[in-house]
Order: structure tokens, then sequence, then C-alpha cells
């Protein structure tokens, strides 16, 4: 206690970057580097002595920080401190080695942090480049200084080294000691401030989610412990900088209210709310305190800013109100940033914001006369990149000719194209707030020209030949004639050539037509899956008509809605499930309900089609007439039917067999029910390259049994497996267990109708031969099908990031995300997917 000058508590924030240091101190958080080059003989002792005087002068340089065993941490002012002074002599190293040695210098630096109970806070190196140049590096802990007391300080080394290299030494004017703030704050109302804090973040309960990149596969939360930030510096040009304060003159803004209200906006656009809340550091040096324009300290905080965007706000009168709630919550600027999360309705345990804005801030006119000796000395002054915070994005913004916009990032949250388009996005939302004063806040976009005609052209280049003026049945025709002999369709130790089947379905096509089956008429389609489904469909398609599948595991009131809101006049199933399901209902058919519905049975048994032609029909039915009826479940719970045209199956499965080369020799599984659109998927791609379609039994269905199911993929020599997302998930997750190795002429796999999840694609990846390829497939069935394809490179784990992908658009579909206002989003920013 012998060299203690004086004991008082914290600042609101040293208390938070106290805790932050500590909770990582391995991390460099909160230390920072500053560079100065002098191109003239440097008088070393003269500096030395320059700095000793400066560090005696002011208490905050010999000021240590306690923790341990105390109620609240205290700041703890030596009476005297050694001048922490070390040189290097480089003269002898290249310049380019005199690069590498600053670089490897400035890393181990910063490395080693600072021991923050032990006083001064600060290291000075001094670099000898060679005779007339040397390199001096100040390093020091946030907790001592703002960027406002860098200034002053610097001015005061400046003067004194330059009054002493010419024998004076000058007479600085006096400066209050740190303390005097400290005890301003003491006396503040935190009564006030809590009312005024609890009211203006009221009904904030969710945090502002930042943009999510999807390159990285990273959580959430920043890991302080082993943060690397990085920068990345943008500028708005003079001719723009300039404009900008005109606009804030003739508005009456403030600068901080334009880069408070552009950062909201983007922060707005990048996570979809309305209500955003980030941090602000803010200089809080008191008009009441006198002198405090020339007192040397910590003089922030870091608060919280809340920013809401009224649907039809115009954009001047909005960036006023900002400016008007901001005026207000400076009164109450000295509340502690924990104890305003504490007043606020946040989740406890998480940040109340994760992003800063930082508006340099520094004094209009130095407090020496050393500028021009600063001047003659030829001083260039920098800021390191090493610079840290604990928050994962920080927008550092300096007033220039040319403003600066400097982001620092956590490279585990961000990688650094995500960044460069930050900049870009936040320049042009200033351009766009600067000269369109009066537009809606809605309109603004973000997106560079680039941008925009990336996402409405480039990336829907989708334009593609296909056979647009057949139809499914006609495509199936024209296979029947390269390859009539070829199997068709196997169901366990049946089998059917191309001219069997379409004889076969040529034939029910013909009763069809006799029972007034032609273009746009429905047809109930209710079998189970066997040849006679198949042909049954085919049949639906060659009489002109249009199937709706009905699944005779169904209920009863779901098949008799289905009926009624189709309308169908015909019915096509077997004789065993009229007799299983629709006679042991005496009013499913009955007239009264339903109107007469003709019933034509496929079985075999029934010989209902035996003397009906087998030649193809004349096509009655045209590309834009209906194909099928789909019913889904409803948004309301009500069965909603989907129709579908002819055309738009035939263009997904044109795009679908030439993307994966469906041949002659593959042999597709067909699994899914074809009361869902998937289905569609199976049969016509593999139809339509002259493919065998096997049609999977009721034993591998009904329970997934991975050594069953594989022996029959292997068995049956199946090429391709289109699974839903759930069924592929459980095989994997059996494969694993099982240890069973997946057939070797398996080389194509496909997912779809359910998000897959990264841990399963991860395992797929494990349990799959490299030469397999896997897709993963989206969209409604209003879609036809799927909208979007994915195809993972194989045996590339590193190629899907932190989610799996649903790809691009499909031959000739387009697809666009936007958000709530119509507008496109930029890239990895959420929005809704508008096909």
């Amino acid at each position: 206690m012998q060299n203690v000058e004086d004991i008082y508590p914290l600042s609101p924030l040293q208390q938070g970057m106290l805790f932050h240091s500590l909770y990582a101190p391995a991390s460099g958080i909160y230390c920072e580097q500053m560079g100065i080059i002098f191109h003239e003989p440097f008088d070393s002792a003269a500096f030395k002595r320059a700095w000793q005087h400066v560090i005696d002068r002011h208490s905050i340089l010999r000021t240590a920080f306690l923790w341990e065993e105390l109620d609240e941490p205290l700041q703890v002012v030596q009476q005297h401190v050694p001048l922490p002074w070390a040189e290097q002599n480089w003269q002898d190293c290249s310049p380019s080695e005199q690069t590498t040695r600053l670089e490897d210098f400035l890393r181990a630096d910063l490395e080693r942090g600072f021991e923050l109970a032990r006083a001064p806070l600060l290291r000075l190196t001094l670099l000898r480049l060679s005779t007339d140049s040397c390199h001096f590096i100040w390093s020091y802990h946030h907790l001592l200084l703002d960027g406002w007391s860098i200034v002053l300080l610097l001015d005061e080394v400046f003067a004194m080294y330059e009054g002493l290299r010419q024998g004076t030494q000058p007479t600085l004017p006096p400066s209050r000691p740190y303390r005097d703030y400290i005890a301003w704050l003491q006396a503040q109302s935190s009564q006030a401030a809590e009312v005024f804090w609890r009211r203006y973040l009221s009904g904030f309960t969710t945090p502002t989610q930042l943009i999510h990149d999807p390159s990285l596969q990273a959580s959430s939360a920043t890991n302080l412990e082993q943060i690397d930030s990085q920068e990345f510096d943008g500028y708005l040009s003079e001719t723009t900088t300039a404009a900008l304060q005109r606009y804030i003159r003739q508005h009456q803004l403030t600068l901080t209210t334009v880069l408070q209200g552009a950062w909201a906006l983007l922060l707005s656009r990048y996570s979809g709310e309305t209500d955003v809340v980030f941090g602000h550091t803010i200089s809080t040096r008191p008009a009441s305190l006198e002198g405090v324009e020339s007192m040397i300290g910590l003089f922030l905080n870091t608060l919280p800013v809340r920013v809401q965007f009224p649907p039809e706000g115009e954009v001047v009168q909005w960036l006023k109100h900002v400016q008007h709630e901001q005026i207000e919550a400076r009164e109450y600027d000295y509340a502690p940033l924990a104890q305003v999360q504490q007043w606020s309705e946040a989740p406890a345990g998480k940040p109340l914001f994760e992003s800063l804005l930082v508006i340099e801030n520094y004094p209009r006119q130095s407090t020496s006369k050393s500028q021009e000796p600063r001047q003659k000395s030829s001083l260039s002054r920098s800021w390191s990149a090493s610079e840290r915070t604990n928050y994962p994005l920080t927008l550092s913004v300096g007033p220039r000719t040319a403003l600066l916009l400097r982001i620092s990032y956590d490279p585990a949250r961000f990688c650094k194209q995500t960044i460069v388009r930050m900049v870009e996005h936040l320049r042009i939302l200033l351009e766009h707030i600067i000269s369109n004063p009066h537009a809606c806040l809605r309109d603004l976009s973000y997106l560079t020209a680039e941008e925009h005609q990336q996402m409405l052209s480039a990336w829907n280049a989708t334009t593609t030949a296909f056979p647009r003026e057949d139809c499914l049945h006609t495509l199936f025709e024209a296979q029947v004639a390269r390859t009539p002999e070829s199997i068709a369709l196997v169901h366990e130790d049946h089998h059917l050539t191309y001219a069997a089947l379409n004889a076969s379905a040529n034939q029910a096509a013909s009763a069809l037509l006799k029972r007034g089956v032609g273009p746009e008429v429905c047809v109930g389609l209710c079998m189970e899956r066997s040849a006679e489904l198949f042909i049954g469909l085919l049949a639906c398609l060659k009489a002109g008509g249009a199937y709706v599948p009905l699944d005779p595991n169904y209920p009863l009131e779901r098949l008799r809605f289905i009926l009624a809101d189709a309308e169908i006049p015909v019915l096509l199933t077997s004789q065993d499930i009229l007799d299983r399901v629709y006679l042991n209902t005496s009013d499913l058919l009955a007239p009264s309900s339903l109107g007469a519905i003709q019933v034509l049975c496929l079985d075999s048994a029934s010989g209902q089609c035996a003397s009906e032609p087998v030649s193809n029909l004349p096509g009655s039915a045209g590309p834009l007439n209906l194909a099928y009826v789909i019913y889904t479940s409803g948004s309301t719970g009500a069965p909603k039917g989907v129709l579908v045209p002819h055309q738009g199956v035939v263009n997904y499965s044109s795009d679908f067999q030439s993307r994966f080369g469906l041949g002659t020799t593959d042999r597709v599984l067909q699994l899914a029910s074809i009361s869902f659109d998937t289905a569609l998927e199976e049969i016509f791609p593999t139809w339509y390259g002259g493919g065998t379609l096997v049609l999977a039994p009721e034993r591998i269905t009904a329970v997934l049994d991975f050594p069953d199911f594989t022996t029959f993929v292997e068995h049956n020599s199946l090429t391709v497996l289109d699974f839903p997302t759930s069924f592929w998930r459980a095989w994997i997750a059996q494969g694993f267990s099982t240890r069973v190795r997946l057939p070797h002429q398996l080389r194509l796999v496909i997912v779809g109708a359910e998000k897959v999840e990264l841990d399963a694609y991860h395992a797929w990846l494990h349990l799959s031969p490299d030469h397999i390829i896997w897709s993963n497939t989206y969209g409604p069935t209003e879609t036809t099908i799927a909208a979007t394809t994915y195809v993972a490179p194989p045996g590339r784990e590193e190629a899907i990031g932190s989610c799996v992908p649903i790809g691009r658009p499909v031959a000739n579909v387009q697809v666009y995300v936007l958000d709530p206002q119509m507008q496109f989003v930029g890239a990895s920013v959420p929005g809704e997917l508008y096909i």
C-alpha cells in the first residue's frame, strides 16, 4: 500500500471490459496496438522522458484493477510506475524481413496481453529500421483510454518530445483526474435510469439475429476464448460523403442519427425483423463536469439502440424520430449495460445485442501546439488490425473526407465475402437514404445492381428445351416404340414389358372412353401397389382424363370427401378393394350422395377390359390438360385438391431424366404411394429413359429393416432409390448399427419432402461409397413434384457448409427469395421462397 495513490470504483464500461478480459484472458480482446513511424533521426532518450512525464501526470496511466476477494472490482492508482520501454534493432534486416518480423511481433505482443492487477497496462517498444527510420509500437489495454484521450495524450507526448529535443520542458495545463468522472457517475440517479430503460426496451424480447453464413459450420454464439477478430475497411466516396454532410445539414440531423438508421435498416433487412436492437458505444463526457474535454481516461459506455420501422414510414421523418429518441436516451447514458440488460425483457443468459456501432469521436482541436513538429517529423499514424471486442460484429465509422466503414468480425461466424457484401450493402443504403429523403422505408433496397441481375436472371437462367407438345402417355408410347421388349415394370415375380404394359393400358383406356372419360374428367384410382395400378394410371392418361389417387387405407370420410369434391364419375379399382372397402359402406357410392359413379375393376379376375383393343388410342388430351389431381391435407385441415397438367410433369420428368442420366440399364425402386407426387418422380423419368420400375413389396415398406431392405435392393439390382427424408434417415441409422454395406450397383439416391439434417447427411457420407450420387429435392405439390434440386458432390463433406441446401431451380422454373416488402434479399439472408 506504500505505492498506492488512490482507490475508486470502475465505470460501467470498465466493468464490462474487465469481465470479458478475465473470461477470455488469451483472446486479446480489448488489447490495442498503435503504430507510429518516424522518418527522421529519432531521439530515443527524449521520447522516453516525454512518455515518463505523461505517465506521471495522468493517474489513469498508473492504474491497475483488482477484483479477487472483493464484492466489487476496484481500480488502484500507483504513485509511481516504471516506464515499460523496450528497443529492438532491425537495421540489418531487409524490408521484407522487417515486415515479417513486425507481423510476428504484433501477434506475440497481442497474445502476451496484460496482467490487469499490475500497472502500467501499457507497453512502449521502439523498432529501429534504419538510421533515419523507426517504428514505435504502443500497446495498451482499452480499460484505460478512449479514442478522444488517445489524441489528447499523444498531443502531450509530442509537445514534451519536441520541447525536450530543443532543450526546454513545456508547461502543460492542469488536467482533472479520472476519479472525478467516477464521482460524477456515482452521483447520478439509478432510479430515473431504470424507469427510462424499462420503458425504452418494453416489449423487446428476442435479440436481433445476425446474418447466418451457411458456408461456416459454427454455432450462433461467439466463443470469446477462441475469438480471432478480423477487419475489413470500406469507404463512402468523397462525393457521397460530401452529399451526406449536406443531407445532415438540410434536414437538421446528425451523422450519428443517419448511421444508426442505416445500420438498423440493414440489420432489419438481414433479420426480417421490424424491431431491432444493436449496441452503440458512445462518448459519455458530461458537459456539467468542468474540464471534462481535457480529461484522460475511458469516457465511454455501450448501450442499446432500439429502432422500429413503421410500415409506411418516410425516410427523413423516421430518422428524425430516431434522433429524438436518442436525445432522450443520452440523459441516461450513464447506466451500466449489465443493469440495462436486467431491466429489459430479453431472455436471461442471452445478450441484448450482438452487433456494435462505434463512431470515432476526437477533439476538434489539439490541446497542444505540436501539430507543426509532427508534420515536420513526417509522422504517420495507423491503427493495427488487432483491436478486438467481445462482439462478433462491430461497425466502426471514421469521419473522413471519404467516410470510413470498418467492420470487425468473428471469422468463426462470418467469412470475409459476407463482410465485404455487408459493407457494400451499408454503402448502398446510405446512398439511397441521401438521394431519397421522402421515399418509403420499405422501398429502400440494399442490393447492388449486379446482385439484382444475379437473382433475377443469372440464378434463374433455367430455360431448357423439352417436349412441351407431348403428354405423359405419348412420351411413354414413344419409348414403347423404341424398346418394346424391355422390362418396364416388375412386381415381385411378375414382369411386364413396355409393349405388354402399353397394350393393357390401351384396353383399360378404351373401357374408360366408353364410360365418358375425356379431357378434364377426373377418374378415381383406388388400388394397392400392383401392376394393375400402373395400368390404370396410364389408362386414365391415354383416355384423356386425369387420375385422382385414392389410397384404400384412407379413412372413409376422406375418401368420400375426395369423390365428391373432385366430382368423380368413374372409379378404377379392383374387385378385392371393392369388396373390402366400398361394399362395406352402404352409402359411399350411393347416387343420393355422390351421383352415379361407374366402377371399373382392372384385376384379371374381372375380365372387364379383355375384349378391348390393344392399339394406341387417338390423342384427345393436350399438354395443358389435367394429368392428375392430388389431395393434400390443406392448411385448414380439409383436403385440398392440387390440379397438375401434363406439361408441368413432362418438364420435370425431362429435366430429371437428363440431369441424372436415367437409361435402359437403370432399375428404379417405386416406393412412394401414388397419393404423393413423389411417385411421379419415380415413374415417368424411369420410363422416359427406358428403365425398369421395380415395385416395393409391402413387407419392406411396412416395417423398415436395413438388412432386409438392402438385400431387396441388391437382389433386384436397383440403381436408383427415391426416399422420403424420414425413411432415408431411418435407413442410414440402421445401416450404422448393422454395418451392412450398400449394394455396389446403387448409383443414385434422392431424398425429399422433409428437411435434411446435417448430422444425417454426415452419417450418409460415412456409410455410402463415393460413386453414389446424392440429391436433395424441394417443392410443394403445387409446383409439380419439386421446384429445386441439389446434387451433392460425392464424398465431399466440406461442400455442404452449415446446412444441407435445397439446390437450384429445375428446368424452366424460377425461384426468388423475398422479404415481407416483396424485395429481393441478399445471399444468406432469410426470406420467403417464391416459385
